[in-house]
């Protein structure tokens, strides 16, 4: 059994010590195919991304487009309420910097469009130069009819406005340097997540690749993008749809503005991805193999503690094969000499008063065992606190385990320094414990028996100890 017992545990330590190298191949494997899905769904990220990114823009578009369409007619009104209505729509806007400039055109018969600036933080109009970055424009306002609300080559919107004579029209610009920065960017890190993903972005036009309106990177182009590079979503966007406007607006709406007038390219850094999961497939691994070396530690734990009590119930076997041993005398003697006074055997006054002083040395012997065992027993169920402890003169107890327990045969010599400060403890189990050691020591001696006791003062934790000394 204990053969069996042995080889057997080292045998299961060897199994696992053979399976965590596998578990950990094939969890080495497993994290390579997800980091592979998980490419996958990055790249799925960044194309939901760039689709909210469109149908957002285009809805914040048809805000401000219906925000900027004034309800007055007063020429002397209109810089004040294009002003109010601006600033109700930057409070429910995050990126209210989009609107560069607010201009207010009029356009009268057979002459060129004028312009005004509207101050939209103090609510009036700034007479200004017709700007650089409206001149591709200009001529557009001299057929009214034909005037499309989105206006891609200078990245502006156009809303048209009550009056024939002249037509007003206001026109605000927009910075695409902010649709395509932080617009875009909270966008892809909201579908990111916590994974920092570094990416690239060029906005061109629609039907113009070679017009470029923002670029993440100078050096980029939508051409070499699409033929070299490759990418992972184009989207359409700057368009007016009927789904982002109010029901009375829908049949206003011109059919040119429904079409998208810029177009987004959008990728991950070459390498930026691979990185990416590479951070979490070596934090995934990490956490894999930190559980397999709990995994394995436990288990190694769990065989040590098997073997120690398995060490621990054999011990408690061995000592009670020996109180029994050491019971089995004393009751054997008892058991015949009852017997023979029973049985009338001895006849004799002298014999019998024998017998009885045998019977009550083994019995007093049987209860020392006894008490040595109850006591044992108290140590092990943690009972030990319940102890009387009190002070005790150890020169006594020495004396009286030497006189309770049978040295006959063996030379006691004793050392006991004078004057011993008084311990604290329980005399009875420090007596017990005294006559376990004589009676080892008189057993496991050599012949003839000697046996030597030394009992000197010495500094303990909390004061004053006194050390004993057996030999």
């Amino acid at each position: 059994m204990k053969f069996w017992t042995r080889y057997s545990t080292i045998a299961l330590i060897v199994v696992i010590g053979a399976l965590l190298p596998v578990l950990a191949a094939l969890q080495y494997h497993w994290l390579g195919e997800i980091s592979r899905f998980e490419q996958q769904h990055m790249r799925a990220d960044l194309r939901s991304a760039a689709r909210r990114f469109s149908i957002d823009f285009d809805a914040e578009l048809a805000n401000l487009y219906q925000a900027l369409h004034v309800k007055t007619t007063k020429l002397e009104d209109v810089a004040g309420s294009i002003a109010s209505d601006y600033q109700t729509w930057a409070q429910a806007f995050p990126y209210p910097e989009l609107v560069k400039a607010v201009y207010w055109v009029e356009v009268f018969a057979e002459t060129k469009p004028t312009i005004r600036q509207v101050d939209l933080d103090a609510g009036v109009f700034r007479e200004v130069d017709w700007p650089a970055e409206l001149e591709p424009v200009r001529d557009v306002f001299l057929v009214p009819g034909s005037v499309n609300p989105l206006q891609a080559v200078v990245s502006a919107l156009v809303v048209p406005q009550h009056g024939t004579e002249p037509v007003p029209w206001a026109v605000v610009m927009l910075d695409l340097d902010v649709i395509a920065g932080p617009f875009l960017t909270d966008r892809v890190s909201f579908f990111a997540g916590d994974t920092p993903i570094d990416f690239e972005a060029i906005v061109v036009g629609y039907h113009a690749l070679d017009k470029v309106f923002h670029a993440s990177d100078p050096r980029l182009s939508a051409e070499e993008l699409i033929a070299h590079e490759g990418i992972d979503e184009s989207m359409p966007f700057f368009g007016l749809h009927t789904r982002d406007f109010r029901t009375d607006w829908i049949e206003a709406l011109p059919t040119a503005a429904t079409e998208h007038h810029l177009r987004l390219y959008i990728r991950h850094k070459p390498g930026a991805l691979a990185a990416a999961v590479g951070v979490m497939r070596a934090r995934n691994l990490a956490v894999s193999f930190g559980s397999l070396m709990l995994l394995a530690g436990s288990i190694l734990v769990l065989v040590l503690t098997t073997r120690r009590s398995q060490r621990w119930a054999r011990l408690q076997l061995e000592y009670v094969a020996r109180i029994a041993h050491e019971l089995r005398t004393p009751l054997a003697v008892i058991g015949v000499a009852s017997e023979n006074l029973a049985d009338s055997v001895v006849s004799d006054l002298p014999t019998a008063r024998k017998y009885g002083e045998m019977i009550n040395k083994e019995s007093r012997r049987l209860s020392k065992v006894v008490e040595s065992a109850l006591l044992h027993s108290k140590f092990e169920s943690g009972a030990a606190k319940d102890l009387e402890r009190q002070p005790v003169r150890i020169a006594e107890i020495i004396e009286a385990a030497l006189g309770e327990t049978d040295v006959s045969g063996a030379a006691v010599v004793k050392h006991v320094a004078d004057e011993l400060p008084d311990v604290m403890g329980d005399g009875a189990a420090l007596k017990s414990a005294l006559q376990n050691l004589f009676a080892n020591a008189v057993k496991h001696s050599s012949k003839p028996a000697s046996i030597s006791v030394s009992v000197k003062a010495a500094e303990g934790l909390d004061g004053s100890a006194i050390e004993i000394a057996i030999e």
